[in-house]
């Protein structure tokens, strides 16, 4: 728990000094993967769910 800790903090850490350096693309970054993960997972969920109900049927 404690090496998971520190690892979330030092990505905390590189995050915060390259948004200091880079706000513009560390803006547009976090605007344009954000939705891209969402919708990765949605898909990803819906196809977990969909694999098995065609197995099955």
């Amino acid at each position: 728990m404690r090496i998971l800790h520190m690892f979330l903090a030092e990505i905390q850490h590189l995050a915060g000094r390259f948004f200091e350096k880079h706000p513009v693309t560390a803006y547009l970054v976090l605007t344009l993967a954000a939705p891209l993960l969402l919708l990765l997972a949605v898909a990803l969920v819906a196809l977990l769910v969909s694999v098995p109900y065609l197995l099955l049927r």
